[in-house]
């Protein structure tokens, strides 16, 4: 494919591509930071909140089993074993918690 193009031009527009120099903003790395910050916050807040309505709905779980004495018994415990897995896979692989830690990482690389 490449023995249609013009070998000139491509040279040309790559050595003028290496010559320019990418300026970046003077408050990019702090912009950078403060919108990192603000979604570790947002994140943080998602966090509590999850974990708060999780807690909530194994105390509903747990009250209705000394509730009645009717209540089928296996049903809620494997239902509230399963509440705790799904909780506990969705916590363990939150991969958007990660991939901040390491933009800050990045970010203080940066700095320095």
């Amino acid at each position: 494919m490449l023995r249609n193009f013009d070998h000139k031009k491509i040279q040309e527009k790559l050595s003028k591509a290496q010559s320019v120099q990418i300026q970046f903003p003077n408050d990019g790395v702090k912009t950078c930071k403060e919108i990192a910050n603000s979604i570790q916050r947002i994140y943080d807040e998602y966090a509590s909140i999850y974990s708060n309505n999780f807690k909530e709905i194994k105390n509903i779980i747990s009250d209705t089993k000394s509730a009645s004495i009717t209540v089928d018994q296996l049903q809620l415990n494997k239902t509230l074993r399963d509440v705790e897995s799904m909780y506990n896979e969705s916590k363990n692989t939150d991969a958007g918690s990660m991939r901040l830690k390491t933009l800050f990482e990045r970010l203080e690389i940066i700095i320095q």
